[in-house]
């Protein structure tokens, strides 16, 4: 199996200091009008939190390879490797198949100059404002063409927010499938079954990454793990009555 990394994007974003440990990290106020962080579940929402401090935590040495493994330094035994998939699609963490460098040498860079001479400039670049503030710009309601704000009801045609399209969780779910997910639903559904040469020609079939590809392997030995768990809870005991 592919050893797999976890790496937060942007993980000078989450840093108030960049000379010593992080003992806490930031939480920005603008995820709530972020659509692809209302599209994950409230579990994995609670996960994504836990890998930062995780992260954080680890010197961002952190595997991905075992969902399992993750849970229990997570305190919650049950995240799987959709949750993973999901954050990483989400574009929240990204997998590597390669060791990345401690974050204490990430940090150790010209930019950390930079940040002392303008320490309040986001290294995203931009205000502080427009990085603590939530920014919420209007879209058009799908009803009438109005302008109207995300999570809304339409104050022209008094359309909710689901008929006027501005319901972000609404939008997500409309949102197509990608070649991932079409292939985990295979996996799902039976895929699982086959021996690993077969599933891995069954995949060529989905335009998938290298790291879509490891995942889905994961996926499919979950499913075979909770197939054998379930058969075995259907044997008969020696205590049962005939």
């Amino acid at each position: 199996m592919t050893e797999l990394w976890i790496v937060v994007p942007n993980w000078r974003e989450f840093q108030h200091y960049t000379d010593r440990d992080p003992t806490w990290i930031k939480s920005y106020t603008r995820l709530l009008n972020d659509d692809d962080y209302l599209g994950l579940t409230m579990r994995q929402r609670g996960i994504l939190h836990g890998l930062w401090l995780l992260y954080a935590a680890c010197d961002g040495l952190v595997r991905g390879s075992s969902p399992a493994r993750l849970g229990l330094m997570l305190g919650d035994d049950s995240v799987r490797t959709r949750d993973i998939a999901a954050l990483n699609h989400a574009g929240f963490i990204q997998l590597s198949a390669s060791r990345p460098l401690a974050l204490r040498y990430q940090l150790a860079s010209p930019e950390k100059e930079r940040e002392k001479k303008d320490p309040l400039t986001p290294t995203s670049g931009g205000n502080l404002a427009s990085n603590n503030t939530m920014q919420i710009d209007p879209v058009e309601c799908h009803a009438c063409g109005s302008p109207v704000d995300r999570g809304h009801v339409c104050p022209t045609c008094g359309a909710s927010p689901r008929a006027a399209g501005t319901n972000p969780r609404a939008a997500t779910r409309a949102k197509p499938k990608s070649p991932y997910d079409l292939a985990e639903t295979m996996t799902r559904n039976g895929g699982w079954q086959y021996e690993l040469p077969a599933f891995q020609d069954e995949l060529d079939r989905y335009d998938l990454t290298t790291i879509d590809r490891a995942l889905l392997e994961q996926v499919r030995d979950e499913c075979a793990r909770q197939a054998s768990v379930h058969a075995n809870d259907d044997l008969p005991s020696f205590d049962d009555p005939l």
